[in-house]
């Protein structure tokens, strides 16, 4: 909620997103319906419309250095 708010305060889109989480793409579902939601984060990566991935995973390394390294 925090990332999207702030987007939408400077005009930003959110155009696509991606948790392992079913229930937590669900509930972003419904918070943004216009937003494609990808299953995983290869897809959302293949989408030509993302320009700009933020990485909202907690803070601790083991989270983040997975998802960082496929970003690379």
């Amino acid at each position: 909620d925090v990332h999207t708010t702030a987007y939408a305060k400077y005009g930003l889109p959110v155009v696509a997103g991606f948790d392992p989480a079913p229930s937590a793409r669900a509930r972003f579902a419904q918070r943004c319906p216009d937003v494609t939601l990808h299953t995983n984060l290869e897809e959302l990566l293949a989408d030509p419309r993302v320009g700009v991935v933020d990485v909202a995973t907690p803070h601790h390394r083991a989270s983040r250095i997975p998802v960082l390294t496929t970003v690379a």
